[in-house]
């Protein structure tokens, strides 16, 4: 396991990420109070070793102190400087008024739990199981209340489910005969008549084109007296006929 270095940055959820990895560093190698502040010395880079260099051990030079050897003491020099004194305050406010909204059942979790950890609440299980439930998105606690739930965990796996229940769309829950949709075509008025027969298509070289060919069979030409044409079409109007005297 290695303990990263914490360069001072004025962020209370890094500082306390790093203190958490180096109490649990400690307590893996039980290391005794003052090597465990000659370590901890060795981690501060940046602006947390100048201030710790030059403020703390200054002050303390000063004032003809001994140096800190306790682990403690020097934890809590750290955590004055790093973790404001409402921070705690905040992360429960913040608990209080989660909700899951678009976030994922999963993600709701993950939240909360950190909400939780970091906030250092202390409460009976039933309250946090209820305070879970108060998030939820409210179609998905109006399921978990139809059902006895007996742990924070538990919650957790039965609004997944519900969750993964709530996704799919009810055509598929209840089976394909429901949201079947009309064959396609069925209804398109351009190839149906309304009593059904089929509509011809339109074909305007086709057989209608053919029988309108001999329209105008029974007129017959005034110039040659033959029927199938009118006398602008005749054959015969430039054909000229002499006449016997």
């Amino acid at each position: 396991m290695e303990v990263p270095d914490f360069e001072g940055k004025v962020n209370p959820t890094v500082f306390a990420d790093w203190l958490a990895s180096i109490e649990e560093y400690f307590d893996r190698y039980d290391m005794a109070d003052d090597r465990r502040v000659r370590f901890a010395k060795m981690k501060l880079v940046g602006l947390a070793k100048i201030w710790w260099m030059g403020v703390v051990e200054g002050d303390i030079r000063r004032l003809g102190q001994p140096p800190i050897s306790n682990w403690q003491e020097m934890k809590a020099k750290l955590r004055g400087k790093y973790i404001p004194p409402n921070y705690h305050a905040k992360l429960c406010e913040q608990l209080i008024e989660l909700k899951q909204n678009s976030m994922s059942v999963d993600e709701y979790m993950q939240k909360f739990d950190m909400l939780k950890t970091r906030s250092q609440v202390v409460e009976d299980p039933s309250q946090t199981l209820a305070r879970f439930k108060t998030g939820l998105r409210p179609d998905i606690r109006r399921e978990l209340l139809r059902q006895p739930l007996y742990s924070l965990e538990h919650a957790f796996q039965v609004a997944l489910d519900m969750e993964e229940y709530l996704r799919y769309p009810i055509s598929k829950k209840f089976g394909s005969q429901v949201g079947e949709t009309t064959p396609k075509g069925f209804n398109d008025a351009s190839h149906f008549r309304p009593n059904g027969s089929k509509q011809p298509s339109a074909d305007p070289k086709g057989k209608n084109h053919v029988a309108n060919k001999g329209e105008g069979k029974g007129n017959k030409c005034f110039r040659c007296g033959e029927a199938g044409h009118m006398s602008y079409q005749c054959p015969k109007k430039n054909l000229h006929i002499g006449v016997g005297a």
